[in-house]
């Protein structure tokens, strides 16, 4: 929350953009978004040059790297086989695009409402699902054939500009941001761990202090042995969260320890977002077609892949600005 050179999964790092451009502003929003008090540290912008500028560099390969825009309009949807994969109708091309919010807001300013055209980054959620359906084979209709379908959805427009290299720079931030906020999702989850392990500590420590209170006393229930047992299985229990509360507190005892973990999630930054071109063949139905010899459309597309895990289509597309109902403008109050 992006071919591509093949993928950037295998992209060595190298760009013909100096390194040091935008490093400055580069430092300032890792600070900014992941812990403002790490500015108060002597050398952190020292420390961080180096992350910082594998991260910029790897951010700006995303947006540098992404396909020439593709023309989104009522029109693009009857000719583009990937446009019309992504949206169920001309109608839902337009209401998609009007009734997003980061659109509605550029179309709102003086520069979107006069703009000719104006450019953002497509997002969806590609799902493969299994399904039954119709399937002509030969003369024969048969029914009830596993398939596969092709679902697009939830699409949302990034980074919005009048115009492309903009558009192309506001893509690169939001995947350095995207980076960012990953790294001070690490810090308050680790922060939260030693949180946890205090109040687990001070629990633990108060049930072997119950139990030093009721030795050597007679309690209905429990002999000599069994109190024996107990207290050695909760001076254990006691003895390991110790050992791991030391380990958490040791992570962020300090802003240099915080820094140093910043640091350790932003010094791969391909590990949080990779890219990968992806082609599949969709018939008019939205079925995916494994079958060569079988008519239907080839549709490629770029896809984000985050921490492993989530991924999502990511489409650079140039919309016709005179085409949609934009939001008017504020008018002056009639004196």
């Amino acid at each position: 929350m992006f071919g591509f050179l093949r993928t950037l999964l295998d992209h060595d790092g190298r760009s013909s953009e100096p390194p040091s451009r935008g490093l400055n502003q580069a430092i300032d929003r890792i600070v900014a978004g992941t812990d403002p008090r790490l500015a108060l540290l002597a050398q952190h912008r020292r420390r961080l040059a180096p992350c910082a500028g594998r991260l910029l560099t790897h951010a700006r390969a995303c947006a540098a790297a992404l396909t020439p825009p593709r023309l989104l309009s009522r029109t693009s949807f009857t000719r583009d086989p990937l446009i019309r994969a992504c949206f169920g109708s001309a109608d839902g091309v337009a209401t998609t695009i009007t009734r997003d919010p980061a659109l509605r807001e550029l179309l709102a300013t003086p520069q979107g409402h006069c703009a000719p055209e104006f450019y953002a980054l497509l997002s969806l959620s590609c799902t493969e699902r299994a399904q039954f359906g119709l399937q002509l084979e030969g003369d024969i209709m048969r029914r009830d054939v596993r398939q596969t379908a092709v679902v697009f959805e939830r699409p949302v427009f990034l980074a919005p500009h009048a115009d492309e290299a903009a558009c192309r720079e506001a893509v690169m931030w939001t995947v350095f941001d995207y980076c960012v906020h990953r790294a001070r999702e690490h810090l308050t989850g680790l922060r939260g761990r030693r949180e946890a392990l205090q109040t687990r500590y001070r629990e633990q420590l108060g049930k072997l202090r119950m139990l030093d209170h009721v030795n050597g006393r007679r309690v209905v229930g429990l002999d000599g042995p069994e109190r024996v047992s107990h207290r050695i299985q909760a001076e254990q229990a006691l003895a390991h969260i110790k050992a791991e509360l030391q380990q958490a507190v040791a992570d962020v005892a300090s802003l240099n320890d915080s820094l140093a973990r910043v640091i350790e999630v932003l010094e791969t930054p391909q590990q949080l977002v990779s890219m990968q071109r992806r082609c599949l063949r969709i018939d008019h139905r939205g079925v995916r077609i494994d079958d060569a010899a079988s008519s239907a459309d080839t549709v490629c597309f770029d896809e984000a892949c985050f921490a492993g895990t989530q991924t999502r289509a990511a489409v650079l597309v140039r919309i016709p600005g005179l085409e949609f109902e934009t939001p008017g403008l504020p008018t002056l109050p009639d004196w």
